[in-house]
């Protein structure tokens, strides 16, 4: 866009991209102001106001707007989606967790989710939010980095008028108008001279032909220098504020398109890229070393370039220092305009104000009628009352004295109160019922009990079901968070020094730091800073830890896992929205009373085996008893009847004693011939 001009024209040129991005976005402007207003609680009109007055009637205002904006800030702060780096290469995993344990890190100590809170809110309003990406040399530690993210009010940013897409990837140029204290200006631009500070200080108005003019007396407000560039006509702008001493900065990135070469490389058999266009004698060289001549190819590719301006002093002019390609300035948008014919963008407010003004209405009205009927008057004929004015301020006052003439009473007679209208109060139920249909914010989205209790899924699933109509807020949020930690990631692995890395590492409890090595106290890996700079990284999305909605669920399922089957307790003690220390302290407290009962259950093991073991030596104990005296039966019953066969033996005949003789002989050689034929049958050949 800028490209190839001459400082004077550039600067031309800049301011009048300038003030085409911030004509074209002076309705939308007014209508955020409005929106920021009307969610302050601004919801009456003026004229409205002055009838409310006119009337002695309260300017009453049910601000439901507000109560819906924190219930969406409230929903991201129980829904929060972090992104990460994840190696692309699973032996990069613990490179991959030292660098977004250094980003969780810097953004605790930065304070990063209040910038990007106060992003959503203003998206929520109005329809836009802007996060501004940058990192300075850190003044109270020479040598180190300091990594800012500002959440820019919405009338400082303007972008090309053309631009169509949600996240502005059309866009050709992206404006922020700043506004900065002289001592700010001084430490952010120390170049410049106290003479040009004069000099831009005696010049109130400059125009876009980078001419000087004089200020009318009526000219813009110096109370409200950015709003005044709406109220009056946008052919010159004021970069000077005298009463606040204040200076206005115009930091514009633009798209700059220039060409880059690759030459062939015969020993790798790839294009590569060189800086420039190659000289003929560097073809010549080529040629002489190769034997071939030098093949270049031309491609055509877009880069980022910022112009800082001031009246008509160009501040900074260079290629973007930020190692990432694409603008600093990251927005969210919430609903737009889908036939892409405008950037009108706006959020929940603009969807409820019609219904929020009749909410306000609607009561006032109901409030006007139910005084009337209190005091609906009476009818009178003429000369009832010693004086009107008297008769009518006293029966405004509850005790007072109403003097009548003689007769009086009976020509006066109280009027009928009417019957209190329903419609009113029916008409304001439908506006509250119409604003919940309109914006998606319902009983469903909060998780209202309905009377009766449900399990935790079911909750969930309501929740889910309520969030439907706020996809798209949540949606483009998301994806800016996403490109904001692209941004943080790049800016640290390429400008963040080696000692600032090991000093914010070596902070927390994981590691320790040895010789500029990285080490996992409890795995033990170990990485140099070098490699954590090299790592190729994809990213990928997870609930944050800090879900409030996502641990209850998950609580909820483990009580209710917890009455079918076993549920370690230090799990479900993990879930609970409690402190880390009593978490620790009850984790502690619940393995002292298993130790304790294992101790008891080993205890009586024991206590049960010793028991059984006396028993056993008992039992041993009798058996030897039972058997000696079984064995001790048995030989003196042996002794009985060998003392009985000696008896009988002595009184057989002496031809029964032959016999028995024979007998047992012959009985002794059957054996003896059983046993040699057993041993020839044995010798035989197989």
């Amino acid at each position: 866009m800028l490209e190839q001009l001459g400082k004077k024209r550039k600067l031309e040129k800049a301011k009048k991209a300038f003030v085409s991005a911030l004509t074209k976005d002076k309705k939308w402007q007014q209508d955020a102001r409005d929106d920021f207003d009307f969610r302050d609680g601004k919801q009456w009109a003026p004229e409205e106001e002055q009838v409310l007055r006119d009337e002695l009637r309260p300017i009453l205002t049910f601000n439901l707007t507000k109560s819906s904006i924190d219930l969406i800030m409230g929903m991201n702060e129980d829904n929060k989606i972090e992104y990460r780096a994840t190696a692309v290469e699973p032996t990069d995993g613990f490179l991959a967790d030292v660098l977004n344990d250094l980003y969780e890190n810097i953004k605790e100590a930065s304070g990063f989710d209040e910038e990007l809170s106060g992003c959503l809110e203003s998206a929520a309003i109005c329809g836009r939010g802007y996060i501004g990406v940058d990192f300075v040399p850190d003044p109270n530690k020479f040598g180190d980095i300091k990594l800012t993210m500002v959440n820019i009010p919405v009338s400082e940013v303007h972008f090309d008028p053309a631009a169509r897409r949600p996240n502005l990837s059309d866009a050709s140029y992206i404006c922020w108008d700043k506004w900065m204290t002289k001592e700010d200006f001084k430490i952010r631009y120390p170049k410049i001279s106290e003479m040009s500070l004069r000099e831009l200080q005696e010049k109130k108005e400059i125009s876009f032909d980078g001419s000087s003019d004089p200020v009318a007396e009526d000219g813009i407000p110096i109370s409200d220098p950015v709003d005044a560039d709406y109220d009056r006509e946008l052919s010159d702008l004021d970069f000077y504020d005298r009463s606040n001493n204040m200076i206005r900065v115009i930091h514009m990135e633009y798209w700059e398109y220039y060409k880059r070469f690759y030459v062939f490389n015969p020993e790798s058999g790839a294009f590569e890229e060189v800086p420039a266009m190659p000289t003929p004698e560097q073809k010549i060289q080529f040629k002489a070393m190769f034997g071939e001549d030098m093949t270049v190819e031309v491609m055509y590719d877009k880069r980022v370039r910022w112009l800082q301006f001031t009246g008509d002093k160009i501040l900074f002019d260079d290629l973007s220092p930020m190692p990432y390609k694409g603008f600093s300035i990251v927005p969210t948008f919430v609903y737009r305009d889908v036939s892409q014919r405008t950037m009108n963008h706006f959020g929940i407010v603009r969807l409820m104000k019609d219904p929020q003004r009749e909410v306000n209405k609607r009561w006032s009205q109901a409030l006007n009628m139910l005084n009337q009927q209190v005091q609906p008057g009476i009818f009178a004929e003429t000369g009832a009352f010693v004086d009107d004015e008297q008769a009518r301020q006293s029966m405004k006052v509850a005790g007072d004295i109403t003097w009548v003439n003689s007769g009086g009473l009976n020509q006066i007679q109280e009027r009928t109160v009417p019957a209190f209208p329903q419609a009113p109060m029916q008409m304001e139920e439908f506006s509250q019922d119409i604003i919940k249909k309109i914006t998606g914010i319902n009983p469903d989205l909060m998780g209202q009990d309905r009377g009766r209790q449900e399990p935790g899924v079911v909750v969930r699933l309501r929740q889910q079901q309520g969030l439907v109509l706020l996809k798209p807020l949540f949606k483009n949020f998301n994806h800016m968070k996403k490109e904001i930690f692209k941004r943080m990631l790049a800016i640290i692995m390429k400008y963040m020094p080696d000692d600032q890395i090991l000093k914010i590492l070596g902070q927390g409890d994981r590691y320790v730091i040895q010789n500029g090595v990285i080490i996992d106290k409890q795995t033990e890996q170990q990485a140099n800073v070098r490699d954590v700079r090299n790592l190729d990284y994809n990213i990928s999305s997870e609930p944050a830890p800090g879900n409030m909605t996502q641990r209850m669920l998950e609580l909820q399922a483990l009580l209710e896992m917890g009455e079918r089957i076993p549920v370690p307790p230090e799990q479900i003690i993990n879930k609970m929205d409690i402190s880390e220390s009593e978490k620790q302290l009850w984790i502690q407290y619940i393995q002292e009373q298993q130790q304790a009962e294992t101790e008891a259950q080993q205890q009586a093991v024991e206590a049960e085996m010793a028991i059984k073991q006396k028993e056993l030596e008992l039992e041993e104990r009798k058996l030897e008893q039972d058997f000696i005296t079984d064995m001790a039966k048995i030989k003196q019953m042996a002794e009985k009847d060998e003392k009985n066969m000696r008896t009988k033996f002595a009184q057989m005949t002496q031809q029964e004693k032959a016999s028995m003789r024979d007998f047992v002989a012959t009985m002794l050689n059957m054996l003896e011939s059983g046993e040699q034929n057993k041993g020839e049958k044995n010798n035989e050949p197989k």
